[in-house]
């Protein structure tokens, strides 16, 4: 399910937007592909103190590779759902968007000199 928070246009107008004036958004369920979910790794996880609740907690780490549409966001809350539990994300990280890997992403130092050398350039 697409969150309340996303792009998606309802009536001409972000959902976001909506969201965001707390107006009611309602947005059907997307087919999306997960070609590969893969736990990479799980810890027991001390929550702040400011939650007041009872354990145990685990942190897990996945590995997912997906089709275009898909909110991950949404699918960690689906996952706690069909444990019974409850699940929130604490980190994300986009290695690929289509053909582009992270592996071909410029480090900040390389971009600022880029941009440095363009100004100069002109």
């Amino acid at each position: 399910m697409p969150p309340a928070y996303s792009a998606i246009k309802v009536g001409g107008r972000r959902a976001y937007e909506l969201a965001r004036q707390r107006q009611p958004v309602s947005l059907p369920p997307r087919r999306v592909t997960i070609y590969q979910l893969e736990l990479r790794d799980f810890t027991p996880w001390t929550p702040p103190q400011s939650l007041e609740s009872s354990g145990p907690f685990w942190q897990f780490s996945f590995y997912v590779h997906c089709s275009k549409g898909t909110y991950i966001r949404s699918l960690i809350e689906e996952i706690g759902r069909r444990l019974h539990s409850c699940a929130f994300t604490l980190q994300l990280r986009r290695l690929a968007i289509g053909e582009w890997h992270v592996c071909q992403a410029w480090s900040f130092p390389r971009l600022v000199a880029a941009l440095k050398t363009q100004t100069d350039a002109r």
